[in-house]
């Protein structure tokens, strides 16, 4: 399995945590997945997903307290679903009522 070469400026801090990840499909509109978090930085987040996604892809990853939104830079499969990386778009914390998990 090739995973991308680690090229990080910044560390990520490990955060197992369930979380939703919502994105827009042309055929099937707004599609919604559950993932694991796995960690994030500032400048981007990683999750497991048993779904595979494509890169690039615009999404958002919410949990109970917050949403990001990013783009997918990774997704390779794994023995445990697939690995997904993601840049985020801005810094700016953002909530959408009904979105986020409860």
């Amino acid at each position: 399995m090739h995973l991308p070469v680690q090229r990080r400026a910044e560390d990520r801090s490990a955060r197992r945590q369930a979380a939703k990840l919502v994105w827009d499909d042309l055929l099937d509109g707004r599609i919604a997945s559950s993932v694991e978090l796995l960690d994030v930085s500032s400048h981007g987040f990683q999750c497991r997903s048993p779904r595979s996604l494509p890169v690039p892809l615009v999404g958002c990853l919410a949990t109970t307290d917050w949403r990001y939104d990013g783009t997918t830079r990774y997704c390779p499969q794994t023995e445990s679903g697939y690995l997904i990386g993601f840049q985020l778009i801005g810094t700016e914390l953002s909530v959408e009522p009904g979105l986020l998990l409860g």
